[in-house]
């Protein structure tokens, strides 16, 4: 069995069940999901339940036995045990040490609890058909989804992801992250205008105000408003649906672009993702998606 600690948001959510899903074929395991990291946390929960996964919860006596605790301990002390690295004491507890790729990672054996974010296609490229299959909707789209989805399926579609709301508002969030500010969505439509004909440009975000008011360059926009954040899986749907993307410096547009089939789509992402140092990001961008410079506000 391999377990996978679920953390952040829906983007960070399918990268650690990727890498998870990942083992699991290769070791023909299932593969289940520790949750319990959302009880304590008020801005995000489980949103997994949207896609054709194969992945139920792990109970508290699974996962004590892959760590080694005694059966029965329950979740605090499970919670209090894996916010310690205890990697040189259990094995079986595989926590990310570096935010690179790590071949090693996909050596590692069956009976193993994952924790980290993953943040890099090569930890599950092998088995992109079956990812792409799995992370579609279970459920049929709304009247207002299915029209606008008419609308990019007909036209030279490019989806424009704006994050902003806790990458603006939070301090320590802003430090580490920075966002895409509009010099960099400038030069993203320059470059789209200058291969694409008559580009039709879909926007989504957590802060449409905002794009409202600064992303007007005189082409042809949809602003998707009518989801909100309860539903950013059927934003995703109509987002991978489209010819073409640029990106924020977002996991969940990231994966937007990579779960588009569409074999000559434009994808613009910024050069720079984090500001933080700390985290190198070398192997999250795919070589073949086009990087422009990012200024940070």
């Amino acid at each position: 069995m391999i377990v996978v600690k679920l953390i952040g948001g829906l983007g960070n959510q399918l990268f650690q069940y990727a890498l998870g899903r990942h083992l699991a074929e290769k070791h023909q395991t299932p593969v289940k999901l520790d949750i319990s990291a959302f009880n304590s946390q008020q801005l995000r929960s489980y949103a997994l339940t949207a896609f054709n996964i194969h992945a139920p919860l792990a109970s508290d006596d699974e996962i004590n036995n892959i760590l080694g605790a005694p059966p029965g301990i329950g979740k605090r002390f499970t919670a209090k045990l894996l916010k310690r690295d205890l990697t040189d004491y259990w094995p079986t507890y595989v926590k990310e040490k570096k935010f690179c790729f790590n071949p090693e990672i996909l050596k590692l054996p069956n009976d193993i609890y994952l924790d980290g974010y993953w943040q890099s296609e090569k930890y599950f490229e092998d088995i992109s058909s079956i990812l792409r299959k799995e992370f579609t909707l279970n459920a049929e789209q709304s009247a207002e989804n299915e029209k606008t989805q008419s609308h990019i399926l007909s036209s030279e579609s490019v989806s424009v992801h704006a994050r902003r709301c806790d990458f603006v508002s939070d301090e320590s969030v802003n430090r580490i992250h920075g966002i895409c500010d509009l010099n960099y969505y400038v030069k993203a439509f320059d470059y789209i205008k200058g291969i694409v004909q008559n580009p039709r440009f879909f926007i989504f975000s957590d802060d449409i105000p905002w794009c409202r008011s600064n992303l007007d360059f005189e082409h042809q926009l949809t602003f998707v408003d009518h989801n909100g954040a309860d539903n950013s899986h059927d934003d995703l749907q109509l987002m991978k649906q489209c010819k073409h993307h640029i990106i924020a410096n977002s996991s969940f547009s990231w994966w937007s672009a990579w779960l588009n089939s569409n074999p000559d789509k434009l994808v613009i992402a910024p050069q720079r993702w984090v500001n933080s140092d700390y985290y190198d990001t070398k192997d999250l961008i795919p070589d073949n998606w086009i990087k422009l410079n990012i200024e940070s506000a």
